[in-house]
């Protein structure tokens, strides 16, 4: 009796998978498509806006050291304003990272001469050349118009 019991659960189970398997979408599975796509369009759009303000963050904490190594400079302290340097330095290198996994092409073209310059002007500071401050100040406005 068991074995027939078994026996009419499982046909019933086939005809049910064959039965809802012949139907097609129904309006559940379609609405439930539906927002799969959308949760999908929406995670993505999220994740670029989230890297686009961790490039920015970053682009705003460089020029913060800029400024502050400009600050150094007027004041004639060199290893400090090298130590900023140092940091924009680090900052701009990670907005480039960030802007390059985004694939943000247009970016990347404009922030590469100003971390050239900035690697040049750093260098500068270290040999004590007081022209830098006006080289500081010219990246730090470089950097205020690609972060606006």
């Amino acid at each position: 009796m068991r074995f027939i019991g078994c026996l009419i659960l499982i046909a019933l189970s086939f005809w049910a998978g064959y039965y809802f398997g012949e139907r097609g979408e129904t309006p559940f599975q379609k609405r439930l498509l539906d927002l799969r796509g959308e949760f999908a369009s929406k995670t993505e759009t999220l994740q670029e806006e989230v890297s686009a303000a961790r490039v920015r963050m970053n682009l705003s904490s460089a020029r913060d050291h800029l400024i502050q190594a400009e600050k150094e400079l007027v004041d004639k302290n060199f290893g400090e304003a090298e130590k900023e340097l140092y940091q924009a330095e680090e900052r701009l290198g990670n907005a480039t990272a960030i802007a390059k996994k985004a694939g943000r092409q247009p970016l990347l073209r404009r922030l590469s001469p100003i971390t050239e310059s900035l690697h040049e002007t750093r260098s500068d500071v270290r040999r004590l050349n007081p022209q830098a401050k006006g080289r500081v100040a010219s990246l730090a406005d470089e950097l205020d118009r690609v972060i606006d």
